[in-house]
């Protein structure tokens, strides 16, 4: 869908209030934690940078990560903003400064890990919750919070808004979602007390409400937003079968737990209106066991619809009468403005989509394309799993706003040059582009008649065809900076004749590996066996008669082959020489899990611990985990087991250039994270 002008959104564009806080329109950044502040909570220039690009862009209201009121215990992340000191209070304000310098509203997250701590953090202190559960993905028992835990908690968060108001900002949001401490308590699924703050609604929410009250007896008039889980998704049915080994680490007393639905919700709102609460900012899900689809209704990987869960914030808009801010999966201004104009929320909040495109909002108005997040939560797993700073896998300059400049403004040159980009996909795409907006003149050439690369079979499946909108919008942005293409073009010393560059850049990507293959008979008989990425490109296909098929590998390749060719009707077997628990173990968590839930759901059996030895027309020999050698009779043979780098390009080619830059996958196979990074790196040195 192409968005079009600012006149087709006259909900979205127009200004809305919360409380007393007047909003310029109706887009709000959803709180997205970062890792740019210090290790002690400190505002760096980073964090202030990459808030400010997109308070320039147009949000109306920016709610900043959530910001820890109990450190160490409270805390969400490897690094994590302060509010539990006065001394947090001058860099504070000088962030709401400049971000009301550059037009938005600003409002701070109050937030408390819970059980939650040390999930992300490698340090030892136990976490705290209103019930001793397991949670998260070391599944660390949490303590039972005693009442003057939950009472000095409960100041804590009064005394952080008071801070919150001193240091300018708009508003607060209390983060009462996703399985945080104010989500536990609030949840039956993890509040089992038996003293006032559990049992009943009334009681569960006790916390919650004496917070808000608290808040209001400090600052009537100051905004205060509730984050809520409408439906937080916990129910057996919705986890993966019972021999995905990491559901072993679960106490079985703990599966049958009921979570909270959204009737009970509406209780909850109720409760906290009449507190004081302004608005509340309606989500899903929780995230207490990361493998449970409720973690995936909190964080949703590539599959998901656009605005799916906005009828939650619909559903308490009208039971509750309050206003609400429907958030997950808004990508592109017509969904933005459908759920406004339905009357589901009167704002929109969106996270991941302005880290990929801060422009957002001001594209709305110009009808300029939108480079959207495709859901691959690159921006989640390396931030939380391995402690980077948040990187976007569509936008490169996410959070390196403060030392690089836009390429098309601080970053022009003086000097153009002629520079050949040869390969189309992610890297080379991403490298045209920015050099081509530095200035350059850029051609690319590719050896396939399309643009797209790896793009192309990563995006076959429908769960995944999100990934088609980068290969669109980098297509959309090479013929809108008129880069010259050239498809179906090899790159050789011959061709090039009569040609002069000042630049190559190498971006030819990724091969099938062939080092892995085993022993063929009759290998001129082609018709038996192909690789995966052949089939998914459309340059192979399943002969016609044959109905049971193998797919050789059990990484992101051949899982998501394998859920490919069963659904066109095939039986379907995945062969890996690794465990089950291993199944797809190169893909981002949340987007493993869905993609694992389609492979047992469509009844595709796995042969793991097994190593292929030989395969013919008739049958496939393999070795299994007890070192026995079998025989099964298949019908057709997918190879799936990885990548390699293309270096095909010849030297001779080469040395006609004075510069050479090689980047993406024919340096080394990764991911679209490090290929639009690198394309992005030489675009914007040459």
């Amino acid at each position: 869908m192409t968005s079009g002008a600012g006149c087709n959104f006259p909900n979205l564009l127009a200004p809305g209030r919360i409380g007393t806080l007047q909003v310029k329109n109706r887009v709000l950044m959803a709180p997205v934690s970062t890792n740019f502040a210090t290790a002690e909570g400190e505002v760096t220039p980073e964090l202030v940078s990459f808030y400010e690009r997109r308070a320039r862009g147009g949000a109306g209201l920016l709610i900043l990560e959530c910001v820890n009121v109990d450190f160490p215990r409270g805390k969400t992340g490897h690094t994590q903003m302060r509010i539990d000191s006065d001394r947090f209070v001058p860099k504070l304000h000088e962030l709401a400064e400049i971000l009301h310098e550059a037009g938005a509203s600003a409002a701070l997250q109050l937030n408390h890990s819970g059980g939650l701590y040390g999930d992300r953090s490698r340090e030892a202190l136990k976490p705290v919750a209103p019930s001793p559960f397991l949670y998260g993905k070391l599944m660390i028992e949490a303590e039972e919070a005693s009442r003057e835990e939950i009472h000095r908690i409960r100041n804590n968060f009064i005394d952080a808004a008071e801070r919150a108001a001193l240091a300018g900002f708009d508003a607060i949001e209390i983060h009462g979602a996703h399985g945080y401490l104010l989500a536990e308590f609030l949840s039956p699924w993890t509040n089992q007390r038996k003293d006032e703050y559990g049992g009943s609604v009334e009681n569960r929410t006790r916390l919650a409400l004496e917070i808000v009250q608290g808040i209001r007896k400090k600052l009537p008039c100051f905004p205060i937003i509730f984050r809520i889980s409408g439906d937080e998704f916990v129910s057996p049915e919705r986890g993966l079968p019972e021999d995905f080994a990491v559901l072993k680490a679960e106490r079985p007393e703990e599966r049958n737990l009921p979570g909270r639905g959204l009737a009970e919700t509406v209780e909850v709102v109720n409760l906290l209106k009449s507190a004081g609460v302004d608005g509340f900012h309606v989500t899903a899900g929780t995230h207490r066991l990361p493998h449970t689809f409720a973690r995936r209704a909190q964080v949703e990987g590539m599959g998901m619809e656009q605005g799916w869960k906005s009828y939650l914030a619909g559903e308490i808009r009208r039971a509750c009468n309050v206003k609400t801010v429907a958030v997950g999966v808004i990508r592109d201004h017509a969904v933005a403005e459908e759920i406004l104009s339905r009357g589901d929320a009167d704002f929109v909040a969106l996270g991941r989509g302005l880290i990929a495109d801060p422009d957002w909002v001001s594209k709305a108005r110009t009808g300029k394309p939108v480079r959207k997040c495709i859901g691959c939560n690159s921006c989640v797993q390396y931030r939380s799993g391995y402690g980077w700073k948040l990187r976007c896998a569509v936008n490169a300059m996410a959070g390196r706003e403060y030392r690089l400049g836009e390429p098309e403004t601080a970053g022009k040159t003086l000097s153009p040059r002629k520079v050949l980009v040869v390969g189309g996909g992610p890297a080379g795409m991403e490298a045209a582009r920015v050099a081509a907006l530095r200035g350059h003149r850029v051609t690319l050439a590719e050896k396939k008649p399309v643009l797209g690369g790896s793009l192309v079979a990563a995006g076959i499946l429908e769960e995944k065809s999100k990934i088609r909108w980068l290969n669109e919008w980098l297509q959309g942005e090479l013929a809108a900076l008129n880069v010259e293409l050239r498809p179906g073009f090899e790159v050789t010393e011959e061709a090039l004749s009569g040609e002069e560059f000042d630049a190559l850049v190498i971006a030819t990507g990724g091969l099938p590996e062939s080092k892995r293959l085993p022993a063929i008979h009759n290998p001129e008989e082609k018709n038996f066996f192909a690789q995966a990425t052949e089939l998914l490109e459309g340059t192979a296909a399943v002969p016609k008669g044959a109905e049971k098929v193998l797919v050789v590998g059990g990484g992101l390749i051949g899982c998501e082959t394998a859920c490919y060719i069963a659904r066109k009707g095939f039986r379907t077997t995945v062969m890996t020489r690794r465990g089950k628990d291993s199944l797809g173990a190169d893909m981002d968590p949340i987007n493993r899990y869905e993609t694992l839930s389609t492979l047992f759901k469509l009844g595709i059996e796995i042969r793991d611990g097994a190593t292929l030895v030989e395969i013919s027309p008739e049958a496939v020999r393999y070795e299994n985990g007890n070192g026995e050698t079998l025989e099964e009779p298949f019908d057709f043979i997918l190879f799936a087991q990885g990548m390699e780098p293309d270096r095909k390009i010849s030297q001779k080619a080469e040395d006609r250039f004075p510069e050479v830059y090689r980047i993406g996958d024919c340096v080394m196979p990764r991911n679209i994270l490090y290929a639009v990074y690198e394309g992005f790196s030489v675009g914007n040195k040459i």
